[in-house]
C-alpha cells in the first residue's frame, strides 16, 4: 500500500506503532519536546491527531477503530471523503514525517516521536535550534517519566493488581522499557519486603 494510498473511509483501524529503538530514546507525543522541535516539522494539525489517536490506546491497548470524523472535528478540522480535506492531509504528514505507517487494514502511529534530524531542523528558526542545542540530553522528560511510572505502579499495587504485570502495564502506557523495568523492580522488592513478617 503506497503512502498515497491511504484511503480514509468513515472509520480507520489505528494501532500503536511498537517500535523498541525509538520508545526507548524518543519522546512522549504529549511531551514538551513534542510540542517545541515536531510541531514545526510537522504541523500542529498531524500531532494533535497523532495526541488524540494515543490518549484512545490508554483504553484500547492493543488498537481501535477510529471515528475519523469524529476526530478531525476534535482538533478542529474538516473531514469529507476524500484525499484533499484537511484532516486527510494532516494524517499524510504524519506518515511523510515517520510517525505513522501503513500496515494490513489500518494505520500505525507512533506513541514516541524519535529526535529530530539534523536534515528536519535546516528550515528552523535560529532560537529554535539554539533551544534545541541546549535541550538535556537526560532531560526532565526522563524524570518525568519514572515518577509518572512510581505513580502508575503503586497505584496498580495499591489496588492489587499482579506485580509480575507491572512492567508490561507500564510499558502499554508509554513508559520506555528500562525505566519500566527498573520501577517495577523496586516497587515489586518493597512490597515483597513489606509482606514478609
Amino acid at each position: 500500500m503506497g503512502m498515497n494510498e491511504l484511503h480514509i473511509e468513515k472509520t480507520l483501524v489505528v494501532v500503536p506503532w511498537l517500535d523498541p529503538i525509538v520508545d526507548e530514546v524518543g519522546f512522549d507525543v504529549f511531551s514538551r519536546y513534542a510540542e517545541m522541535f515536531w510541531l514545526p516539522i510537522m504541523g500542529p494539525s498531524a500531532l494533535w491527531i497523532m495526541r488524540r489517536i494515543v490518549m484512545g490506546f490508554a483504553e484500547f491497548p492493543g488498537g481501535y477503530e477510529m471515528d475519523t470524523e469524529e476526530i478531525a472535528l476534535a482538533v478542529g478540522l474538516s473531514f469529507t471523503q476524500g484525499a484533499n480535506c484537511p484532516f486527510s492531509r494532516a494524517l499524510r504528514r504524519c506518515q511523510w514525517f515517520g510517525a505513522a505507517q501503513s500496515v494490513h487494514g489500518g494505520l500505525a502511529i507512533r506513541i514516541k516521536l524519535p529526535p529530530v534530524s539534523r536534515r528536519q531542523i535546516q528550515r528552523f528558526p535560529t532560537s529554535l535550534k539554539q533551544s534545541l542545542a541546549a535541550w538535556p540530553v537526560e532531560s526532565t522528560d526522563h524524570q518525568q517519566l519514572v515518577e509518572r511510572a512510581k505513580l502508575v505502579a503503586s497505584a496498580l499495587i495499591t489496588t492489587g493488581d499482579d506485580t509480575n504485570l507491572l512492567e508490561s502495564r507500564l510499558t502499554r502506557i508509554g513508559i520506555p522499557v528500562g525505566i519500566a523495568a527498573r520501577v517495577a523492580g523496586e516497587l515489586t522488592r518493597q512490597a515483597t519486603a513489606q509482606s514478609s513478617p
